[in-house]
C-alpha cells in the first residue's frame, strides 16, 4: 500500500475541513457538498459515489442525468496521483472499492479514449500488463488491488463512479 508523507495527507484533510490559515471556514471552494475540490489539479469537482454500483454506461447516465458531470477523465499523472490519495482516505470509511472512469476502448479495439472527450486514454495511468481484456474488457476502472491504477473491466461489471464538473476558465 503507498504510504503519503504527513504534510500531504495534512493538505488533503485541510482541504476537506474547508478551513484556512486563520481557522475561518473558506467560502472559496466552489464545489457543492459532497463534491471535492479538484481545481488545484485542472479537475474542477469530483464526486465520489460510494452509494450505488453501477454498470459503466449506467455510471455514465448517472453522473450526465443525476450529476450535470461526466465520468472522470484523468489526463496528468498528478491528477491520478489526487484520486489515488482521495481513494486511499476513503478506503477507511468505505472500504476498498473499484471506481469507473470515462476511459473505454467500446468501437476501437485497444485504442482508448475518454467517452465524450475522444481524447486518449495516458498510458501512465494503467497497471502494469493491462489493459489486458481484449475483447471482454473494455471499460476502465481504478482497481485497489493495483493501487488504484487503471485495469481493463468488463462494461456490464457493476462498480461505482467517480463524477467529474469540469470548471470553464
Amino acid at each position: 500500500m503507498m504510504r503519503l508523507p504527513f504534510f500531504l495527507i495534512v493538505f488533503f484533510i485541510h482541504q476537506h475541513l474547508g478551513i484556512d490559515a486563520s481557522g475561518m471556514e473558506s467560502d472559496t471552494n466552489p464545489c457543492p457538498h459532497p463534491w471535492v475540490q479538484a481545481t488545484w489539479y485542472d479537475m474542477g469537482c469530483v464526486l465520489f459515489n460510494y452509494t450505488q454500483t453501477y454498470t459503466w454506461e449506467q455510471a455514465n447516465v448517472y453522473c450526465n442525468k443525476e450529476e450535470n458531470a461526466t465520468l472522470v477523465k484523468i489526463k496528468t499523472e498528478e491528477q491520478l496521483e489526487f484520486l489515488q490519495m482521495e481513494l486511499y482516505l476513503l478506503e477507511g470509511s468505505v472500504g476498498t472499492l473499484q471506481w469507473w472512469t470515462a476511459g473505454t476502448d467500446i468501437g476501437s479495439e485497444g485504442e482508448w479514449y475518454y467517452a465524450g472527450s475522444f481524447s486518449s486514454v495516458p498510458d501512465f495511468l494503467w497497471h502494469s500488463g493491462q489493459p489486458n481484456g481484449e475483447t471482454g474488457g473494455n471499460c476502465l476502472a481504478l482497481y485497489p488491488g493495483y493501487g488504484y491504477e487503471g485495469d481493463d473491466m468488463p462494461c456490464l461489471t457493476e462498480e461505482y463512479p467517480i463524477c467529474q464538473k469540469e470548471m470553464t476558465k
